[in-house]
């Protein structure tokens, strides 16, 4: 057993460094990898796969892009994206972010526009920023878990991301993978695997990339593998590095498929 994992493991680091030589190639010399919120992706993603130069220079590219941010699920986004890079989100194109974000809670939600995903993405946000997370924002997240265990975009629905998340959140909010609602959110997301080992984002669906990145995540917060997971996300990787998505652009299922493949749980410092 012990050997498979460490097989696994070396499976998964080849192809991981590779992604994230392909995903450099993409960037600007400003170190901006497309649009603010694939730049945020993209800075975690280095951060994840340890080039540092490239987290903060895509960090530092995204203080620049402080402007464009349209609601709290962007801000929550960048301020995970400037903290892997090493860019404080208190000053980032002159906004304190991590103020902003807490200023906009009303109860267990990031408003304007927050529900279920808004609360999972804020404590991760905090997280990152060093901050507590808000007894009301936790409660509000258990009370919007499903019959089933799983989570949603929405209150009490299930696919695989935001059961995923939410179990990066729960353990990022100091709990233990054998807290009963992570226990339920873990049993509930492999109920959604698919024969070819990897997941849909909603149930019934076809694998994808990112809904399976996100479950590899989830994993990796709790300490564990998933070696059919990963070995899907390896076999979707083209020849020069990037992870294919059926005819979508590469950038972001490569961006969002590097922390699966070191293994690196949200939030990513």
């Amino acid at each position: 057993m012990i050997r498979a994992l460490l097989i696994a493991a070396a499976i998964a680091i080849a192809p991981g460094a590779h992604a994230v030589e392909y995903l450099k190639g993409q960037a600007g010399s400003d170190g901006c990898v497309g649009a603010g919120s694939l730049t945020a992706w993209s800075a975690i993603a280095f951060a994840a796969g340890g080039d540092r130069a490239a987290a903060h220079a895509a960090a530092r590219c995204l203080a620049t892009r402080v402007p464009e941010i349209q609601n709290q699920t962007d801000r929550e986004l960048y301020i995970l994206g400037l903290v892997a890079g090493g860019v404080s989100p208190r000053g980032a194109g002159g906004h304190d972010l991590v103020a902003e974000l807490e200023r906009g809670r009303v109860g267990g939600y990031y408003r304007p526009g927050g529900t279920t995903n808004g609360a999972i993405f804020g404590i991760l946000a905090l997280r990152a920023a060093g901050r507590p997370v808000p007894a009301a924002v936790t409660t509000r997240l258990l009370r919007d878990q499903a019959p089933d265990g799983g989570f949603s975009f929405v209150p009490r629905g299930t696919e695989v991301d935001m059961t995923a998340a939410a179990i990066e959140a729960l353990v990022a909010a100091g709990h233990r993978c054998s807290y009963r609602p992570i226990v339920r959110a873990r049993r509930a997301l492999a109920r959604l695997r698919n024969r070819d080992g990897g997941f849909p984002i909603d149930p019934g669906g076809a694998s994808n990339v990112q809904s399976t990145a996100w479950a590899v995540q989830a994993a990796a917060a709790c300490g564990a593998r998933d070696p059919a997971a990963t070995a899907y996300l390896v076999r979707q990787q083209a020849p020069d590095g990037s992870i294919r998505y059926g005819t979508l652009p590469r950038l972001w299922p490569t961006a969002q498929a590097i922390p699966a493949l070191f293994r690196r749980a949200l939030p990513v410092r």
